[in-house]
């Protein structure tokens, strides 16, 4: 059986995934790969931010594509860049935590005095001071961020993300968002291709070939585009115009490939031996290619 072939890398999944609307279903927000999205309350608000899976994704992309996550604030703060939404995203859950540690601290510690066993009494004490650290590390981080020079740097470090084009991010996601449809629906016109032609017949590797031409296409136009916006440096208007011509290009590449995947259900549902609409089907592959490649 052959091998599926995508063309959609794991990091350019949790991008598209980071960066694609949620859907609400049921009272319940989720992600594109089906994921129920958990909903942050705090004392004033409910927020509801996606966090980025661990180990696909580095700092700067993680501040890039996912910036109001837990994850890119303590990325910020670790960096001393944070402001204060960084502070309260990353720590208020951890104080929460740490107050609802005490009192149960303070629940278990009467009885427990009453039991006047010395051993159990200095192992609560010594509970006690266990969030010690974390609360240390929590006074040094909420002191460092009042600091204005730490203000100031934290306007100037982050001036690289803070210009980032919405439309960069908004192109970005449609071009992966094509790349992830167009890597499924070559899988299956190859597999249809393989049922209605077996090979080695002269048919099947025209086929074959053509839609393997298109795949190089689609990937160097969409690799194009991705590189175009990933490492310009700043809007303009002949860029952005270059990028929608791309993007149309991809559609179409996709386009074909559906039309001739549907040509292809209906001849085998038919039984019929005509291969003529299919050799059309084919033949304008061919001259989207060449005209690909002439614009180039």
């Amino acid at each position: 059986m052959k091998k599926e072939n995508n063309i959609i890398t794991k990091k350019e999944q949790e991008i598209l995934r980071l960066t694609t609307p949620l859907k609400f279903v049921d009272s319940s927000l989720y992600d594109i790969d089906g994921n129920q999205v958990k909903l942050t309350e705090s004392l004033t608000k409910l927020e509801c931010n996606l966090e980025p899976a661990k180990g696909i994704l580095d700092d700067k992309e993680i501040l890039k594509y996912s910036p109001d996550s837990q994850k890119a604030s303590i990325i910020r703060i670790n960096n001393n860049i944070a402001n204060m939404n960084d502070f309260k995203k990353a720590y208020y859950p951890v104080i929460g935590k740490i107050i609802l540690y005490y009192i149960m601290w303070i629940m278990l510690i009467v009885p427990i005095i009453f039991l006047n066993n010395n051993i159990i009494i200095l192992i609560f004490i010594a509970l006690l001071l266990l969030p010690a650290y974390k609360i240390r590390k929590i006074i040094k981080v909420r002191r460092a961020i009042k600091l204005d020079k730490i203000k100031t740097y934290m306007n100037s470090k982050n001036n690289e993300y803070s210009n980032i084009n919405p439309k960069f991010i908004e192109y970005e996601r449609q071009i992966l968002k094509l790349k992830q449809e167009f890597s499924y629906k070559k899988n299956k016109a190859t597999e249809l291709i393989e049922k209605r032609f077996a090979p080695p017949q002269i048919t099947y590797d025209k086929f074959i070939s053509t839609v393997e031409n298109v795949d190089k296409v689609f990937v160097s136009e969409s690799e194009t585009a991705l590189d175009m916006l990933r490492y310009s440096n700043e809007y303009s208007e002949d860029m952005d115009e270059q990028i929608k011509v791309r993007i149309k290009t991809l559609k179409l590449l996709s386009k074909q490939i559906d039309e001739l995947t549907n040509e292809l259900l209906i001849t085998m549902s038919k039984d019929t031996n005509s291969d003529e609409t299919i050799k059309n089907l084919i033949d304008q592959m061919d001259k989207l290619i060449d005209s690909v490649k002439e614009y180039k």
